[in-house]
């Protein structure tokens, strides 16, 4: 997804490249190049100065990053949403596993 898109589907001001490829959310310290991760405590202030991520989810006056930041009034809703986002939604095929289905044997 794009950061466009994400800023849109989180209701955030972008600040940086829309056009920028989101594959997962990841944390401050180990975020990436298409990551997006998250920053709303002082106490995470040099790790937000040196991410790598593409994009973070920060409040309206939290200080820059270094990437694109997607900027909100309430971050934490905002990380949620996105983590929601983001979740493997896979869900295991209907029936019943044929492992599960055997009876054990004596």
């Amino acid at each position: 997804m794009t950061l466009l898109e994400l800023a849109d589907r989180l209701s955030c001001r972008l600040e940086g490249d829309g056009r920028a490829e989101i594959h997962r959310v990841a944390g401050i310290e180990h975020a990436g190049p298409g990551d997006v991760t998250f920053f709303a405590s002082p106490r995470y202030a040099a790790a937000l100065r040196r991410t790598r991520a593409t994009a973070v989810i920060l409040g309206e006056k939290a200080p820059p990053a270094p990437c694109a930041m997607l900027r909100t009034k309430d971050p934490w809703l905002a990380f949620a949403n996105a983590l929601s986002l983001f979740a493997d939604s896979a869900l295991p095929p209907p029936g019943i596993d044929r492992l599960s289905a055997v009876a054990p044997t004596p």
